[in-house]
């Protein structure tokens, strides 16, 4: 029978990534998340203070020249005569793709026929002519909404990285999901600085290029840590691929640097996008197909729930370029735009459901304990709510001060209310999402419940072995107990750890110091939790517990939970010990009266 292997690896232990790369896809998000809600501020204000020269559509050429496809009437670009088909060179490339302040002031050179004339306009405020203003609306509500359906990856994102704990493939994942929340909005922080703004601007170009080859390469590391080897065929696509990526991303900072554009023309570049974007989201879902063959178990769940939230929110960006490859049509009406909205959000929702129920990435602590103080604060703030309403419309009560004492007396009534709503909010999310580690929990205490009715030390050690392995995911587990001046195991056993620990090893001298549950960093214990059996503030014994096959992280309530059980066991270990010494020393007792008898009489002869 073949053994099942985590969804993130057990065979080999995962690559971890430097925290400082952690912190820069974390800055990054932080960026993204800032951009988009600026975004949709200013869409919901109307655009304030943009401005206009006039292009409403341009396409580069080979010498720095801008072909006009479309020039806005009335605009300064249109009074200083230019007309679709002529051609503009601006006097720094970048402000060929950024977004003008009102006011500004911009210089180019305009090319009509052969002659060609410098003008330096100013960047005109928007206006919308008041046959238009109804569409703009509707334009403004759509931008919103795609704004903030794009914004949820990148929340995903930072949450996934945040408990990534530096691993390989699980940084890859919230490096991609981060970047799809920059997907075809171009940053607009400082785009009125020189170099500074173009910095940002090429930045962002390269981070809508990076998410396809980062879920390629999470793809690739995660079944390569339920794997010894890689076919080699998959490194060679991907190192292909990337190049490909590469070669497409530097060919658009070249456009946003020199305005010049390079082998391809601006609509031959968006197809060649959208089908590199499109060979980049096959490449990932057969990826994760093959491990989902090769998996059982709950890995085989697992990775099916991850194919589908990935295949869901990887094809933003395809879905994006087949709408502008295709003319463009940003509106409802368009079904490549509602696929777009619904993409993020089912994405979104099977990727929760996987991490909240079958754990493909160990984020449900967080999330467990922001759903329960979310639904709390939002069950008590409605309740005052309603209970204000109430009192302003069916009880009359005059003054200013009477209604200060009964806004007061509710919210006393809510504090005191705090503590139970909490905890019926906190059983129903746990019956919901989180009921296999409920589960598990009422094994491992159950088992507690039952230790005082053990008869034997040793059958109860392990038994604590094999119920403590459960609930920790099948962990290898150890029990030791104090022999001397170090601890000798009882029961279990722990691949390369020695059968007597030296009393002197770093990690059990901080564990007798603190007498708490510490996870050893380094020694013949790295990676394991050790957790102390105490009597009478002395270190009895210790359970030894080593990393989980699925490689996830031993959550607060885990340790705690282990704690109190490691604790209660010894006290029943210990109690053992003693009731079985006090019979040896009952079946002595009787020896030794006998044995003083015959002393006595042997005198008496004598």
């Amino acid at each position: 029978m073949a053994a099942s292997s985590s969804t993130f690896g057990r065979e080999l232990e995962p690559a971890r990534v430097p925290r400082y790369w952690q912190a820069l896809i974390l800055v990054l998000g932080l960026l993204v998340l800032a951009h988009m809600s600026l975004w949709i501020w200013e869409a919901l204000n109307g655009y304030p203070g943009e401005g206009r020269v006039g292009v409403l559509q341009q396409e580069a050429g080979p010498d720095g020249f801008w072909r006009i496809v479309k020039v806005e009437p009335g605009s300064p670009l249109a009074t200083a005569g230019a007309r679709p088909g002529d051609a503009i060179r601006y006097d720094r490339a970048a402000d060929a793709v950024r977004q003008f302040r009102a006011g500004e002031s911009v210089g180019l050179t305009l090319r009509h026929e052969a002659a060609l004339s410098h003008y330096t306009l100013t960047a005109a405020p928007r206006s919308i002519p008041a046959n238009e203003l109804a569409q703009d609306q509707a334009e403004r509500r759509l931008a919103i909404v795609i704004c903030s359906a794009w914004m949820v990856p990148a929340l995903i994102g930072l949450l996934v990285t945040l408990r990534s704990r530096g691993r390989t493939s699980v940084v890859l994942l919230g490096a991609a999901l981060v970047g799809l929340g920059l997907t075809y909005t171009n940053p607009n922080l400082l785009e009125g600085a020189s170099w500074i703004g173009t910095a940002i601007y090429c930045g962002g170009d390269l981070m809508q290029f990076a998410p396809p080859v980062l879920f390629l390469a999470f793809a690739l590391a995660a079944r390569r840590e339920t794997r010894s080897k890689l076919p080699r065929r998959w490194l060679i696509a991907l190192g292909a691929y990337t190049l490909v990526v590469a070669m497409l991303a530097g060919r658009v900072v070249w456009v946003d640097l020199t305005g010049r554009s390079l082998v391809l023309t601006h609509s031959m570049g968006v197809t060649v996008w959208t089908t590199t974007a499109g060979i980049g989201l096959l490449l990932t879902v057969l990826a994760l197909g093959a491990a989902w063959r090769e998996s059982v178990g709950m890995d085989r769940t697992r990775y099916a729930f991850m194919l589908a939230a990935i295949g869901l929110l990887s094809s933003l960006q395809f879905v994006g370029a087949l709408i502008y490859a295709t003319g463009n049509q940003w509106t409802t009406a368009n079904p490549l735009v509602l696929m777009l909205l619904g993409a993020p959000i089912l994405g979104a929702s099977v990727f929760a459901y996987a991490v909240l129920r079958h754990r493909v990435v160990d984020i449900g602590f967080a999330v467990n304990r922001t759903l329960v103080y979310g639904a709390v604060s939002a069950a008590l703030l409605a309740t005052f709510g309603l209970v204000e309403w109430a009192v302003d419309h069916f009880v009359s009560i005059g003054g200013r001060e009477k209604n200060v004492l009964v806004d007061a007396a509710v919210a006393v009534g809510i504090f005191l209310a705090f503590h139970r709503v909490r905890d019926w909010v906190e059983h129903l999310i746990e019956s919901l999402f989180f009921s296999n580690w409920k589960k598990a929990e009422e094994r491992l205490r159950r088992f507690v419940k039952e230790a005082p009715f053990f008869i034997e030390a040793s059958t109860l050690t392990a038994a604590f072995v094999r119920t403590l392995s459960q609930y920790a995911g099948g962990a290898e587990t150890a029990v030791y107990v104090k022999d001397g001046h170090g601890y000798t195991r009882a029961a279990g056993g722990i691949a390369d750890s020695p059968a007597v620990l030296d009393g002197d090893l770093p990690t059990l001298v901080s564990v007798r110091a603190t007498l708490e549950p510490i996870e050893a960093p380094d020694g013949v214990l790295a990676g394991c939790l050790v957790t102390p059996m105490v009597n009478r503030n002395e270190v009895i014994g210790l359970t030894v517990v080593g990393p989980k096959p699925s490689a996830h992280v031993f959550r607060p309530d885990e340790i705690e939970l282990i704690g109190w059980a490691t604790r209660q066991i010894g006290l029943d270990m210990h109690a053992l010990e003693i009731e079985q010494l006090q019979a040896q020393n009952a079946q002595i007792a009787p020896l030794q009266r006998e044995n003083a008898m015959l002393h006595a009489l042997v005198a008496q002869r004598a």
